[in-house]
């Protein structure tokens, strides 16, 4: 009886593209691509975690940075630059001193989300 099985499984070749199986050592696909194709288009997508729900996902160009100079009375400059993306605000620091050479900087990533 499994020999009749295997005969008809053979003739009806592989199950995502009907090609034949040849030697492939699966019963129901000619090739690994096959089977991991006939297996995404059957996956149940993960359902979307409800925390993430009030997010907006919409791709966007992030705004253009802010740039603020705080000059203290012994001519040090602090430079911040800030930008603002979708899911993060970066900011970075450069400390310069009184004729103009950056001493020290410093940048830092902050999650940032915008809601809808």
């Amino acid at each position: 009886m499994s020999d009749i099985v295997s005969d008809i499984e053979r003739a009806i070749g592989c199950q995502h593209c009907g090609g034949p199986l040849g030697d492939s050592p699966s019963r129901d696909f000619c090739r690994q691509e096959c089977q991991e194709d006939w297996r995404a288009e059957r996956a149940e997508p993960l359902p979307f975690p409800s925390y993430l729900a009030g997010l907006d996902w919409t791709p966007r160009m992030p705004e253009p940075p802010a740039v603020d100079t705080a000059q203290f009375a012994d001519g040090t400059t602090i430079t911040r630059i800030r930008t603002v993306g979708a899911l993060v605000a970066t900011e970075f620091f450069a400390v310069s001193d009184p004729r103009g050479n950056e001493v020290a900087h410093l940048a830092r990533v902050l999650p940032h989300y915008r809601t809808t």
